[in-house]
């Protein structure tokens, strides 16, 4: 009982200086210290955006989507980098910071959703992410043929991105995925 209450009081502290961190964030240099793995944040072009429409009212909402980046990093490992990549890249076309704090808005909703909702995942994983890793490697795939002067997408080793179960191949400090080669292993259980 004493355990859970130390736990608790300090799952409060952590939460309340993380808190007090997030208010401290008042530059796009304070967001990248903060997030450090993030995607969205590693495309200087979306960054300087960023810095350029910048203004206080847009923290809260990149806060959040950066929040859930972090998670979904935490999580499903590389996975996501696809699609968080992808949305850095359009997050940069974004003409005004009204229509792009609305576009940052849209996305925390759906990434939030299909996170959280099993309608929304494919084997326990958000169909969000399946699809845009899809969607990349069929632009690589594409990409290589048309280089090979070889548009045959004939391809008897085409490899599709099936989850049926992600076991943990490391010990809990190490959280539920383990990096080789800048990738995530996972083991598929039948």
């Amino acid at each position: 009982l004493e355990s859970e209450r130390f736990r608790a009081d300090n799952a409060a502290k952590q939460a309340e200086a993380a808190k007090t961190k997030l208010q401290s964030i008042s530059t796009m240099q304070d967001y990248r210290a903060m997030f450090t793995e993030s995607w969205i944040l590693k495309d200087n072009a979306c960054v300087a955006h960023l810095e350029q429409l910048w203004d206080a009212s847009a923290k809260e909402a990149l806060t959040q989507l950066l929040q859930v980046e972090a998670k979904s990093a935490k999580w499903y490992c590389q996975l996501p980098r696809a699609y968080f990549e992808d949305l850095s890249k359009d997050l940069a076309r974004q003409s005004t910071l009204s229509v792009l704090m609305d576009r940052v808005r849209q996305e925390s909703e759906k990434l939030n959703s299909a996170l959280f909702k099993l309608s929304e995942q494919q084997g326990g994983v958000p169909r969000i992410y399946l699809q845009a890793a899809e969607a990349r490697k069929a632009e690589g795939h594409d990409k290589q043929n048309h280089d090979n002067g070889n548009d045959d997408d004939n391809d008897d080793d085409d490899d599709e991105i099936v989850f049926l179960k992600c076991e943990q191949l490391a010990s809990e400090k190490a959280g539920p995925c383990v990096k080789q080669n800048g990738g995530a292993a996972f083991r598929s259980v039948a």
